[in-house]
């Protein structure tokens, strides 16, 4: 089943316009899109995004299917909250998923993140045919600093 909540790119084009699209974020600083590879092969597995909103930064990220279930998508998300939640300016961080998607929620919550709630017409989701469906939002927070964000390594 596919819980996303974007339509699959249907093209290299797409692909590409989209890749215009996270450099562009890294350059603002309003966003840090990161391709997860493998560390011995350097095989693309999927991407892993972090959004910064100060005071808050969420995440969100896809793999490919063949990659589910091996622990790649809980260490690529518990390095990049441990990074978000380190930075002075960032006393939130949080990620939404599917209510039925218990592998994202265990990915969330071995990134340190805990459930909060389930948000009623949350996402929209193509692949599901939902125009607007539940999530469940997960978080960390920590209590407020002064300092301002650094960015990443």
């Amino acid at each position: 089943m596919q819980f996303m909540n974007f339509p699959r790119h249907r093209d290299v084009a797409e692909s590409v316009t989209f890749a215009d699209f996270c450099e562009a974020c890294w350059r603002s600083g309003s966003a840090f899109p990161w391709a997860v590879t493998d560390r011995v092969t350097g095989q693309f597995m999927g991407a892993l995004e972090l959004r910064l909103k100060p005071p808050r930064a969420d995440l969100g990220y896809i793999l490919g299917e063949r990659f589910w279930g091996q622990g790649f998508a809980g260490e690529a998300a518990s390095a990049v909250v441990a990074w978000a939640i380190a930075q002075p300016g960032i006393f939130r961080v949080w990620a939404t998923c599917h209510p039925e998607n218990v592998a994202s929620a265990a990915v969330l919550r071995r990134a340190g993140l805990t459930y909060e709630a389930t948000l009623a017409n949350w996402d929209a989701r193509p692949q599901l045919g939902e125009a607007a469906g539940p999530n469940d939002c997960y978080a960390l927070t920590k209590s407020p600093g002064t300092e301002e964000i650094t960015p990443p390594p």
